[in-house]
């Protein structure tokens, strides 16, 4: 049932971000790397495939996303050898944390579990969880320890010079992946990152000027955003994806 609900959300609406970013690949450019971080099914990394079979040009891109099943979802994405999965949680530190393995609604797992705490968020899932209940057991939440890692250290390590485009889903965790990053992101070394942003409704606009202003001080133009209103509807929270380039 969470399979088709989740086909569904994202088929209608959460796609049309992922098919505008594709008017930012530099057709042109040999050697283009992608990052998909908190990459969960691979919806973004087979949008790119797609669009990149029909246009015959080739990325590398590397997937990122530390929840348990993931790997088992990607079956079919991994046969591209131009594709790579790394079973990490991409943070500001390298290190071992607690991570929220969200059951009843995986794609809302992450580091920032703040969702546990919120009244409206868990009235929903109450709502949610009886209405499909019948049809898919659901343990909820579980805390899982992973393994996190900086972007600037897993670059340097794998002899990365250079990412195209940096996507981020991480649910409330995407400050501290930028953070991870800021070698990178001082050595211009990141070309365009789109990321979704997502809050409690009372603080997703303090949210969204964080990573803002974080990012001027790298050059980064905020520069397109697109609302999810599903996500307000499904969570109560409200969110968006959004797109900076280097200016």
């Amino acid at each position: 049932m969470q399979k088709i609900v989740y086909y569904l959300v994202n088929k209608f609406f959460m796609n049309k971000a992922e098919l505008e970013l594709l008017n930012y690949i530099d057709k042109e450019k040999e050697d283009r790397t992608i990052f998909d971080v908190g990459c969960f099914r691979g919806d973004f990394t087979e949008t790119i495939i797609n669009y990149e079979s029909k246009e015959k040009i080739k990325s590398n891109i590397f997937l990122f996303d530390p929840s348990p099943k993931v790997k088992d979802y990607l079956s079919s994405i991994l046969k591209n050898k131009n594709v790579k999965y790394f079973n990490l949680a991409i943070d500001n530190t390298n290190s071992q944390k607690k991570f929220t393995f969200n059951q009843f609604w995986e794609p809302a797992s992450s580091l920032h579990s703040t969702h546990k705490d919120d009244k409206w968020y868990n009235i929903t899932r109450k709502t949610f969880m009886q209405l499909i209940q019948p049809f898919n057991k659901i343990k909820d939440y579980v805390e899982i320890i992973v393994k996190t890692k900086t972007l600037d250290d897993f670059c340097s390590e794998n002899n990365i010079k250079y990412i195209d485009i940096l996507k981020i889903d991480v649910n409330g965790n995407a400050l501290n992946v930028l953070k991870g990053a800021e070698k990178l992101l001082s050595e211009n070394k990141v070309g365009l990152i789109y990321t979704e942003i997502a809050s409690k409704k009372k603080e997703y606009k303090n949210k969204v000027e964080e990573i803002e202003n974080f990012l001027k001080k790298y050059n980064f133009k905020y520069t397109k955003s697109f609302k999810m209103p599903i996500l307000s509807f499904l969570s109560g929270l409200k969110g968006s994806d959004d797109l900076f380039i280097r200016s």
